[in-house]
């Protein structure tokens, strides 16, 4: 049974941030879903056993995120948006009353995905206990990722008096590289019959091959995470946002501590927080990531020899690629001599398919540091950088989460 390889464009970015309590970490969900990619059919038995909530839209759940709150604060409601627009409120009902009387305020959109925020149109009372009672309505029926109402009843207080004033965080910086084969169709060498196919699999981009393949490139991708700890009380601090500017644009908000970004070129980066009740808003100075790695990060040569020479009984060929990104069998020439092939190697839809795996081993280069230490650049004005892409860091997810297993 041939095997699935998600392929590696190099295009878009993906950015990650803390995991939530109820373990939304996007590493985990990211790993799951390149995993299904990468099983065959036969294991994966339908592409719905691995993605039971494709195409359902709506919350899977809402709760709120601090039962105290400021006296100038608002109401953080946080849950699970599952494709659904984030840029229009979901249908929502909620009543806050204090002693029976209703208090006057509004649901809000907000930059965070999966959180709603609730603002009262005058600053609440000190120390006082306020009802909440509403449902969101998903409308639709009860399924298996979403239920069709969320009911919403639970109480909050205030404390003696406002926010507390916002500073800028305690950064804690961790710096890492992992150096991964390029599963690009244009990185491989095959021999014995392979002629690689790009193919879509439950709708994300594979390369099939019948015979043996292997990689000439590898990939490091640099990660960065920033722990940002605000030192503030617990009810300001669940108000606080945290935005990732990365040369100059923003990236993924969050309510988290921990902002990332996975790319294959060092970076400039700085942080944004706001407290959402407020509107205060501060911004770090920018500072560049990965000059110390820069040698591990993008792309490398390898030479993949040796494996070859273990694993095939064929000569090694290299093809051109056809107007579908797959081998054109009739344009090939042997490997790493360049010289035309005797004959064309046949198509091998459905054969058999190997590859020498992981080709470049584990993470490398890691690094950890404290405070505001990076390395602030005098007009840290990057150029135009080269981000990781989906696949390839879905790729990245779908090694560590295969090296877990062994």
């Amino acid at each position: 049974m041939p095997r699935l390889r998600p392929a590696i464009p190099v295009t878009p970015t993906l950015h990650t941030s803390g995991a939530a309590p109820h373990d939304a970490s996007p590493w985990r969900s990211l790993a799951l879903a390149f995993a299904a990619a990468a099983l065959a059919p036969s294991e994966a038995d339908a592409c719905g056993a691995y993605y039971p909530c494709e195409g359902v839209t709506g919350w899977s759940d809402l709760s709120p995120r601090a039962l105290t709150i400021p006296t100038d604060g608002v109401l953080l409601l946080q849950g699970a948006n599952l494709g659904g627009p984030d840029d229009e409120l979901p249908d929502i009902e909620l009543t806050v009353t204090r002693d029976g009387q209703p208090v006057a305020g509004a649901v809000e959109l907000t930059d965070i995905d999966g959180v709603l925020l609730w603002r009262p149109t005058a600053p609440l009372e000190p120390s006082a206990n306020y009802q909440v009672v509403g449902a969101l309505d998903n409308e639709l029926p009860d399924n298996e990722c979403t239920p069709g109402v969320i009911p919403l009843e639970f109480e909050f207080q205030t404390e003696a008096g406002p926010s507390a004033p916002l500073q800028l965080p305690q950064m804690k910086v961790t710096e890492s590289v992992t150096v991964l084969s390029d599963l690009s169709v244009e990185s491989l060498v095959c021999c014995d019959g392979a002629m690689p196919k790009s193919v879509e699999e439950c709708g994300m981009p594979s390369v099939l091959w019948g015979g043996f393949c292997d990689y000439l490139r590898a990939i490091g991708y640099l990660h960065v995470t920033l722990t940002l700890t605000t030192g503030l009380p617990k009810s300001t601090d669940a108000m606080i946002q945290r935005t990732l500017i990365v040369d100059g644009e923003r990236t993924l908000s969050t309510q988290w501590e921990s902002l990332g970004e996975i790319r294959t070129e060092p970076f400039c980066a700085a942080f944004e927080v706001r407290n959402l009740a407020t509107g205060e808003t501060l911004l770090s100075p920018e500072t560049y990531y990965g000059q110390a790695m820069a040698a591990t990060i993008g792309l490398h040569a390898l030479d993949p020899s040796a494996t070859l020479a273990e694993r095939c009984e064929s000569t090694p060929y290299v093809c051109e690629l056809d107007e579908s990104s797959s081998w054109d069998p009739n344009r090939c020439t042997t490997w790493p001599d360049g010289a035309p092939t005797t004959e064309s190697a046949p198509p091998t839809d459905g054969e058999p398919g190997d590859a020498s795996g992981d080709a470049t081993g584990d993470a490398t280069g890691d690094t950890d540091s404290g405070g505001q230490d990076g390395l602030v650049r005098p007009g840290c004005a990057c150029d135009s950088r080269s981000p990781a892409t989906p696949a390839a860091l879905g790729l990245l997810a779908l090694a560590l989460l295969r090296r877990r297993r062994r």
